[in-house]
C-alpha cells in the first residue's frame, strides 16, 4: 500500500478521467450557495493558509492537472516525515517492522 501512495502509476487516461470529476466537484460547489459561502468564510478566516485553501481546483488551474504536475506535487509533499501510520490490533513492534520495510528507500 505504501508503494501505491509514494510511487503511484499516474496513467494519462486515469488523470484525465479524474480531471473531469474534479471539475464536476468544483461546479457543484459553485452551484450550491451554502457550500460556496462556507468556502468563502474559510478563505477569509484563515487568509489563504491551511483551512483557507480551497480543496477544489480553480478553473484556471485545471490545465495543469496532468500526471507530471500531480507527480511533482506528490514528490514535494508525500514523505514519511509528513505521514501518520496507524495500526489497529497490531503490536507496536510488528507495525514498526512493517513501517521500516515499507520506507526502507527513505532511510
Amino acid at each position: 500500500m505504501v508503494g501505491n501512495v509514494l510511487f503511484p502509476r499516474l496513467l494519462p487516461w486515469e488523470v484525465k478521467a479524474a480531471s473531469k470529476e474534479v471539475e464536476a466537484a468544483r461546479k457543484a460547489l459553485e452551484a450550491n450557495p451554502d457550500d460556496m459561502v462556507n468556502e468563502m468564510l474559510h478563505k477569509a478566516a484563515f487568509c489563504n493558509n491551511t483551512l483557507g485553501l480551497s480543496p477544489f481546483a480553480s478553473e484556471r488551474s485545471m490545465p495543469y492537472f496532468t500526471p507530471d504536475t500531480v507527480r511533482s506535487y506528490m514528490l514535494d509533499h508525500f514523505a514519511p516525515e509528513r505521514m501518520v501510520l496507524v495500526g489497529v490490533n497490531v503490536a507496536h513492534s510488528e507495525l514498526s517492522k512493517w513501517a521500516m520495510r515499507a520506507f526502507a528507500d527513505y532511510n
